[in-house]
């Protein structure tokens, strides 16, 4: 920046930033729909005229790369008949977008008839036309059944609506007058950014923002270099799993850190599905962009520069980079969120490998999708689509000094921008009554430092007209837990869907349920891709999955336990039984003796060792690196060794990897207390891998029965 002084620089980066802010105030205040005004599923941000991401603002943040790639489709398509005042419609989800309802408003930014950038949105709109109502279409077999589908068509023309197209938009979705709300809310939104970024050129000048715009990038290539070369080189794996029609398809990753570049391999993935959870390649970039974006770049400003430090290997074909033309209108929540949560567990095993980063690492939060729609005659008679999007609040995953946030965090607990609707504003609007929607006990994975809690609601309809309301559920996460905990915590809750059968008149005589023990009457279990009839004397129930854990739980502060029994988010018996803590009811105190008693028996029967040897003399040795919460290497002679931090018993050579050396523990999910899968799963386990020695749990795998121990490379 030798032509531009900091403090100037700094004041335009904000400027450019509140541009992106002003344009997501915009898209609330004109756009009617739910999706938009209350749970903020949207995106904002600014690019370069060759459409380099230059600047991203709110919303979700695996939209960012590819609105990027939608501004070069234009650039591409169009070429020199892009004129002033024209804005154009993506959402081909084979060309830039995730899935068709989402669509990206791509507008040129113009100043004294010269291009200088682009500016772009995206609103998840109502409706799309696709076979089932609201967009995400578990009915769906390809993509030509999920809806309209645009690769870029000029919407506004000079600055005139084309009525007529927008007519014909509206025209074939099933609720047009939000649609048309949504999108003129979209041009209303990036016509107030082209007027604050042209306001801008016209104070500071063309060559000023020009060099504004390319600092921006370098900047946080340089700053996202230099980070990555503070941190351990190595390679680091996770893996998710999603559900569907019984069969679990795998998406594995592996990433690679060396110098100052990092590669995310997702060689592996199950293959494409005819079934609507397949993300294309740019869902596939936005789950691991998104995911970088969020727990690597604290402080630096999200645009090109970060991604030219990265690079991404999807097998095509697969789950994670379907070809033409598979469905994929579940992708946002399915593939694309997967994908995210396996790169969380990997980089923050990578954060926690450094000293000076560990507090950066955290745990996945809400590893599940429970994306419901639901569409019918409304208490006013009139036809309606739209969502309960009570699980948008999510839940937040534990760090390496504290819980996380309870119910605080869209999927995989980097969604924060998303909000769940008042619980009155859902009842006003539509045919459903609330039973109850509260913190959910019990969903936090257990640890040192707790996942944050989910919640659970249940939901009865009433006063609708026709033969009831349609009910479309596009979840996975049921069968295994995707929110991963970290160095010894236990994953979060899994998702779960239940329809009850139940006399709702006698039901009102009593007290209404307060939970999910209190539903009285028969019960289904809801597959997570679903589309049926929710209709009198039913009742839905929703849990969605609860944040993971770090560390081991039996280390967890007893008053801590105490506290969060007390506010219902964990029940007296898992307080027993997960974290070694004995509380005397009705009394609500510790039992301080019992617990050292139990909390000494539960790290005791893991030892494995005839006669617990702890190497004395090694902790006298400092250590070279650190490895995770608690395994680090020492060098002792000429050899490096793994070793336990807390015992300082030698776990292993370290060319060999110390999960190899270790008891391994698998629990069945049945035998967990915890809210994991179905009670009878015989396809997943949890895998606990424990110090011979003190008996420290020191990682805890939630894996397919059959998979590889998730190994783990760090150069020492």
């Amino acid at each position: 920046m030798t032509s531009l002084d900091p403090v100037t620089f700094e004041i335009l980066r904000h400027r450019l930033w509140q541009i992106t802010d002003e344009m997501a105030v915009t898209l609330k205040k004109v756009s009617g729909s739910p999706s938009v005004t209350e749970v903020q599923d949207i995106n904002v941000s600014l690019f370069r005229k060759n459409g380099d991401i230059m600047t991203s603002g709110w919303g979700i943040p695996w939209h960012i790369t590819s609105a990027g790639a939608a501004c070069r489709h234009i650039v591409k398509k169009f070429g020199n008949d892009i004129a002033e005042g024209d804005d154009f419609i993506v959402n081909d989800p084979y060309v830039a977008a995730i899935h068709c309802p989402d669509i990206y408003m791509i507008s040129p930014i113009h100043y004294r008839g010269k291009l200088m950038g682009w500016c772009a949105n995206f609103v998840h709109v109502t409706d799309i036309g696709a076979i089932d109502p609201g967009g995400f279409s578990p009915s769906a077999t390809e993509v030509f059944q999920e809806g309209l589908r645009f690769e870029g068509i000029r919407i506004v023309e000079k600055g005139r609506l084309r009525q007529d197209l927008l007519d014909a938009i509206t025209h074939m979705t099933r609720e047009p007058g939000l649609v048309g709300l949504d999108i003129t809310s979209q041009i209303a939104a990036n016509n107030v950014a082209k007027m604050r970024f042209r306001e801008l050129v016209e104070r500071y000048g063309v060559s000023t923002i020009n060099n504004v715009m390319d600092g921006l990038i370098r900047n946080s290539e340089a700053q996202m270099r230099a980070k990555l070369r503070e941190l351990p080189d190595g390679s680091w794996k996770a893996v998710s799993y999603m559900e569907v029609e019984g069969e679990n398809c795998r998406i594995p990753l592996t990433m690679t850190k060396k110098g100052d570049s990092c590669v995310f391999d997702l060689t592996g993935a199950s293959p494409q599905i005819n079934r609507a959870l397949n993300c294309t390649y740019w869902g596939m970039v936005g789950g691991v962009c998104g995911a970088f974006f969020s727990i690597m770049c604290e402080g630096i400003s999200w645009n090109e520069g970060i991604l030219k430090c990265l690079s991404i290997i999807a097998p095509k074909g697969t789950i994670v980079n379907c070809n033409f033309p598979a469905p994929v209108s579940i992708s946002t929540v399915g593939a694309t969120a997967a994908i995210a949560c396996s790169c969380i567990t990997a980089m923050s095993k990578m954060l926690l490998a450094s000293e000076g980063h560990k507090g950066d690492a955290f745990a996945v939060g809400c590893g599940c999708a429970a994306t419901m729609r639901h569409s019918g005659k409304n208490q006013e008679g009139h036809y309606y689509v739209s969502g309960l999007w009570d699980h948008s609040v999510g839940s937040g995953g534990a760090k390496s000094f504290e819980d996380g946030l309870d119910t605080s965090g869209g999927q995989c607990g980097i969604l924060t921008s998303m909000r769940s609707p008042n619980i009155e504003t859902t009842e006003l609007r539509f045919p459903l009554l609330y039973l109850f929607r509260r913190h959910c006990p019990d969903s936090g994975g257990p640890g040192k430092f707790r996942g944050g809690a989910s919640g659970d609601c249940a939901v009865i309809p009433y006063s609708y007209g026709g033969d009831g309301i349609k009910l479309i559920v596009s979840g996975w996460g049921v069968d295994a837990a995707g929110s991963a905990g970290l160095s010894g915590g236990y994953p979060g809750s899994c998702a779960k869907f239940v329809m009850f059968e139940g006399n709702l008149r006698e039901m009102r005589k009593s007290r209404l349920p307060a939970g999910f023990a209190e539903i009285s009457g028969p019960s289904s279990i809801i597959p997570p891709q679903y589309v049926g009839v929710f209709d009198e004397n039913k009742i839905l129930y929703v849990r969605w999955a609860g944040g993971g854990g770090y560390g081991n739980p039996i280390e967890r502060e007893p008053k801590a336990v105490l506290a969060d029994v007390m506010k219902y988010l964990v029940s007296v018996q898992s307080a027993r039984d997960l974290y070694g803590v004995v509380i005397d009811v009705p009394k609500m105190t510790i039992n301080e003796e019992k617990t050292q008693l139990l909390r000494h028996r539960l790290q005791a029967k893991r030892i494995t060792l005839q006669e617990t040897r702890s190497a004395t003399t090694m902790s006298r040795v400092a250590k070279q690196r650190v490895v995770s919460e608690h395994v680090d290497v020492i060098t002792v002679g000429s050899k490096k060794q793994y070793r336990c931090s807390n015992c300082h018993f030698l776990l292993s050579d370290a060319r060999k990897d110390w999960k190899l050396k270790v008891p391994v523990r698998d629990v069945p999910l049945s035998r967990s207390r915890m809210l994991l899968g179905a009670a009878d799963s015989v396809q997943f386990i949890l895998r606990e891998f424990s110090c011979p020695s003190c008996g420290r749990i020191m990682d805890v795998e939630m894996v397919a029965r059959d998979e590889p121990f998730l190994i783990d490379k760090v150069s020492h």
